[in-house]
This record gives C-alpha cells, structure tokens and sequence, in this order.
C-alpha cells in the first residue's frame, strides 16, 4: 500500500536565503505551526547516534571542517526526527541540514523528505553566482562568515545539487515582496 503525500510545506536552501521569513509568514497565513529546525534542533544533536560533543570541541579547537564533518550525521537525525515528531505545520530546515559535505548522508535526508510534495528550495537568483554574492553579503551585514579551512559553505549550498535533488519547486526570492511569495508557494507556481 503506497503511503499518502504529506502536504506540508518544506522551505530548504543556504543560509541567508529567506526560510525562516517566508515559513513565518507561511505558517500565519496557513494557521499552523512554523517548526524553525536551527531553533530546536540541539535536542535532537544531543541524542543523534555518535554524536559526542567532546570530541566535537576537540575537533574544533583544530579544524572546523573536521568538527562539521563530525556533526553532519547529527544534522541528518535532527531531519529525520523533526518529520517524525511534528505534522500539519510549516518546515523550515536550515542550511547544513539539507546539503552535506559528506554526500552519503544527503541520501538519509532524502528517504526522511520523500513523503513531502511540497519541498521548495529558496534561492536569491536563479543566476548561480549572484544568490552566492547575495548570500555572502547578507551573512556578511550579519557579522558572519561561512568561509571555514579554505571551504566555502554559502558556495557549497548554492552550487551542490543536493537541495534541487530534495526540491519539488525553487523559488528566486532577491528583491521580492515576502508575501507575494507567499502566494507563489501556495499557488504552486514554480520560478526555476
């Protein structure tokens, strides 16, 4: 017996590109619940199978890479948990919890969304390098890097196909009233 499409929306893509905007506003207008992963996912990290924040912090102190590629598998449980425990609400999945450096991972991700027919990956431009500018320039007016041991994060999430692979639909946000993307997601117009 097949299983039912789940139809909550699922906002994906990088840091900085409109997610947590656009899921509140999704979710107001809806009348449900906005689950922001990044604000209640250390309950899952701390429970996410091999995950040990000592060796963590020991990895950090030398590397953040090496300390990222620790924590992605923790990144993957905090998805597949959070589908888990909440329905009939608004996702909205930070950066890391949906493209990996370590691409065997992505495929959990993928099995943990597949019941969604709404995963829309927000992107500022469909031109590749102007969402990266775009992206690094609002992390930037944020205080915050994602250059990290000669890896660029904001460059990784936009280029890896990892996100369109989870997608249903993209949409281009830069310069765009929130609430008229609103009604494109709602509507199920596509601008990819």
């Amino acid at each position: 017996m097949v299983e039912p499409r789940r139809p909550e929306y699922v906002l994906i893509g990088p840091v900085c590109a409109g997610k947590t905007t656009l899921g509140a506003r999704l979710a107001e207008r809806l009348g449900v619940e906005h689950v922001q992963l990044d604000s209640i996912a250390n309950d899952y990290y701390r429970i996410a199978p091999g995950w040990d924040a000592d060796t963590y912090n020991a990895l950090m102190a030398d590397s953040f890479v090496a300390a990222y590629r620790h924590f992605e598998p923790a990144l993957a449980f905090a998805v597949e948990s959070v589908v888990r425990d909440h329905h009939d609400c608004i996702f909205d999945l930070g950066a890391g919890h949906t493209s990996f450096l370590d691409r065997r991972l992505h495929e959990r991700v993928v099995s943990a969304l597949s019941p969604f027919s709404n995963v829309v990956l927000l992107l500022p431009s469909a031109d590749t390098m102007t969402s990266v500018r775009t992206l690094w320039e609002r992390c930037r007016q944020r205080g915050h890097t994602w250059i990290h041991d000669g890896v660029d994060f904001i460059e990784h999430w936009v280029t890896d196909d990892q996100n369109r692979r989870l997608a249903d639909r993209v949409l281009f946000t830069e310069d765009r009233d929130p609430d008229a993307l609103v009604e494109e997601i709602l509507l199920g117009e596509s601008t990819s």
